[in-house]
């Protein structure tokens, strides 16, 4: 499938539950959640490394405030919460056990902004293609 950008996956964390990875296209030098957490303060970047960790090891199920399926997209969209940061990601179709995270974003409102929602499937979708290509 020509067209289709290369990408790389970065293990984030490994636990008992889950792999935690990020994308990034090939030859960035980080990719859209990289690039968020780096923007944080060093003492918000811990939380959020930690709630990565977390979810690995212990699973959704761990803190059901802190993770949450994203309310009409429950079937493709998973949010991670550390307060007042949010990163979206989804459960591999492919790979049992892997959340790909894709970027991250401070949250002003109720609701998820539908750019954020919208950035988060095309990478996805993205990704699915680039895993079809893989295969």
């Amino acid at each position: 499938m020509s067209g289709v950008t290369p990408l790389e996956v970065i293990k984030l964390a490994e636990g008992r539950c889950f792999r935690v990875v990020a994308i990034r296209r090939r030859g960035d030098a980080a990719g859209p959640l990289e690039q968020f957490v780096l923007e944080q303060d060093r003492g918000h970047r811990a939380r959020l490394y930690t709630a990565i960790e977390r979810f690995a090891d212990l699973g959704p199920s761990y803190n059901t405030e802190q993770c949450k399926r994203l309310k009409g997209h429950a079937a493709v969209l998973v949010e991670l919460k550390v307060k007042p940061s949010r990163l979206v990601g989804f459960y591999c179709p492919v790979n049992r056990g892997v959340l790909v995270l894709t970027h991250g974003f401070s949250k002003r409102s109720r609701e998820t902004p539908p750019s954020e929602i919208k950035r988060a499937l095309d990478l996805r979708e993205e990704y699915l293609q680039w895993l079809q290509r893989d295969d």
